[in-house]
């Protein structure tokens, strides 16, 4: 009886989450295509770099053919071994580059903070490397700034997942993380519930500012998200809009970067509580693991009694809404629908690289990134 009460549970939790989430993931604002009709305030475009040789032509290539009128592109290159300064030279860009990193600073923090001490623009906009801008991006981005008085943006981008892994692992974790941060709160001034997106960081100059820049974050890991918390804080306006049909990334190339960046990444995003990563580890494993296997022994179990059984049935409700929900999130993530019948093997991954990067900032030891070692805690 207990266990039959507890699977129907688990069966209108997973539809409800399911349709909770396709439907969240439909309430980001999207920002159109257009041209800006008023003066435009000067953008500074700051993108760290550090062993980007596979990454530089094509970020500059795209950022250096904008419609928008006014901007500048300052490229901070942070020791590279490979040819990326080689590549930065043959475009038209200011380059700085760093011969060292001061003690407590995270390099990329490091390489933004001094992008922003030579930049002239009112806006700042820190971008990674590796995303790719169409013509009419920033045009069409700083109008929607303008338009709605943007203090700091928020933009979900689209993803260029290429290899397996990308496309079984990287659409789970983007839908948990779209699950765990309520776009609608951001978006409230009113609420101090606040999100990043450190590889497209748009932000005012006096606000920057005013919360005192990557300087004051200099230690942090995900110092994006150090930031928003900050601006949100002083109850500026972050606003999160949906650009991914302006702005796209590829964040990694294969299973081992995808386990080192999320491991990274991952403890920081929940703000180093522990209650929350195991909210997130228990959601995952509950609502995305366990329900396959439920159908799998509903499965066994019909087949051994030569009748329908009741586990059988729910197993098939559960999984047909999460079969549902996931379709939606590989459509989003510009992947082939069918890419989401893997998505229990990419959700497994997504939730061991969890555990490890809890027990990682539980315990306060490192990880390896970009050739530097960081503590999780972001110290």
């Amino acid at each position: 009886m207990i266990g039959t009460i507890l699977l129907a549970m688990l069966t209108a939790s997973v539809v409800f989450l399911s349709l909770h989430g396709i439907r969240h993931f439909r309430s980001a604002p999207k920002v159109t295509r257009s041209r800006i009709q008023y003066p435009a305030p000067k953008v500074s475009i700051i993108i760290p770099m550090r062993n980007e040789e596979r990454n530089a032509a094509r970020v500059l290539q795209s950022l250096t053919n904008q419609t928008y009128p006014n901007y500048e592109i300052i490229v901070v290159e942070d020791g590279s071994t490979d040819s990326t300064v080689d590549i930065v030279k043959s475009f038209d860009v200011d380059l700085i580059q760093i011969d060292t990193l001061p003690p407590d600073w995270v390099g990329k923090n490091y390489a933004c903070h001094i992008g922003q001490s030579c930049a002239a623009g009112g806006y700042l906009l820190f971008t990674d490397a590796d995303t790719y801008h169409e013509r009419e991006a920033l045009e069409s981005i700083m109008t929607y700034v303008v338009e709605n008085e943007v203090d700091m943006l928020a933009p979900t981008i689209g993803h260029n997942n290429v290899g397996f892994w990308e496309k079984v692992v990287q659409p789970c974790v983007f839908n948990i993380h779209f699950l765990l941060y309520r776009i609608e709160k951001v978006n409230d001034p009113r609420s101090k519930y606040s999100i990043a997106n450190g590889q497209y960081l748009l932000i005012r100059r006096e606000v920057y500012d005013a919360v005192g820049g990557h300087e004051r974050f200099k230690g942090a890991v995900s110092e994006d998200l150090a930031v928003a918390h900050g601006v949100k804080k002083k109850r500026y306006r972050l606003r999160v809009a949906d650009v991914r049909h302006l702005v796209k990334v590829r964040m990694y190339h294969n299973l081992s970067e995808i386990v080192s960046g999320w491991r990274k990444n991952f403890f920081t995003g929940v703000r180093r509580e522990a209650r929350s990563a195991l909210i997130a580890i228990l959601l995952v494993f509950f609502i995305f693991i366990i329900p396959p296997i439920l159908l799998f022994f509903g499965i066994i179990c019909t087949i051994s009694r030569g009748s329908i059984s009741g586990l059988f049935i729910q197993g098939v409700i559960q999984n047909v809404f999460l079969l549902s929900w996931m379709f939606i999130v590989h459509k989003k993530c510009d992947d082939s629908a069918g890419w989401a019948l893997l998505h229990p093997l990419g959700n497994l991954v997504y939730l061991l690289i969890m555990i490890m990067s809890t027990l990682d900032g539980l315990h306060g030891r490192g990880v390896s990134w970009k050739g530097r070692q960081y503590r999780i805690d972001g110290q």
